[in-house]
């Protein structure tokens, strides 16, 4: 993710298509908020600070239009989210104003 960002954007544009497609309480659903988690947390230890950075350029915009139209998604989808960035309360802070923006 981190090496080539534009595909970034393609593959968080799938999982959001796959997202809003499935219901969340199938298997599915919950598989791919488990591995789009893994790849969260893979690219915190990488470089958490451009991780963040990735997700709020790439998977926001991608993500926002779920998390608007989908109520029962959101908390799968928030998850996520802080699974891309450092577990410190910064860090939190500046995606939850990203999410605001």
């Amino acid at each position: 993710l981190l090496a080539h960002p534009k595909d970034s954007w393609r593959l968080f544009g799938a999982f959001a298509s796959a997202l809003s497609q499935l219901p969340p309480t199938s298997p599915q659903y919950g598989s791919l908020l488990h591995i789009l988690s893994i790849l969260g947390d893979a690219a915190v230890i990488k470089d958490a600070i451009s991780s963040q950075t990735l997700f709020h350029e790439f998977a926001l915009p991608k993500f926002n239009p779920l998390l608007v139209s989908h109520p029962a998604k959101r908390q799968g989808v928030l998850k996520v989210m802080y699974h891309f960035c450092q577990e410190d309360i910064m860090a939190h802070i500046k995606t939850i104003k990203a999410l605001q923006e």
